[in-house]
């Protein structure tokens, strides 16, 4: 048996795939990663799964994600949700993040999405 984990499986939808990552797997990242950094956690996920995405509120936490993402690998993807809310100094600073750093940045918008309930 295993864990099932949600990855994006497309960057151009937002439809979504399921990982199953054996429970040996995540017993041997446990033991390696109990004690390490947010970097060694980081770094892990990148070598252990093909593809991942941060997903960025572009408060603290988010960017101190991205710093570290960007000293792993050469352009993380970064996806974020524009409600159609945000103040105007929020997409200022977007657009700062995207000129300092080297990422894959995906905005998706209410727009494109269906709500239901």
């Amino acid at each position: 048996m295993g864990v099932k984990v949600k990855c994006v499986r497309n960057r151009d939808d937002c439809t979504m795939m399921w990982a199953v990552v054996a429970n040996r797997d995540l017993a041997q990242a446990q033991g390696h990663l109990r004690h390490g950094s947010a970097e060694e956690v980081l770094a892990w996920t990148y070598m252990r799964f093909r593809r991942v995405a941060l997903v960025a509120s572009f408060q603290a936490e988010s960017m101190v994600l991205i710093d570290m993402a960007c000293g792993i690998v050469p352009e993380p993807e970064v996806l974020t949700l524009d409600t159609g809310r945000l103040h105007e100094e929020t997409h200022d600073f977007i657009e700062e993040v995207r000129q300092r750093y080297p990422i894959r940045l995906r905005i998706l918008s209410r727009i494109r999405w269906s709500w239901t309930r």
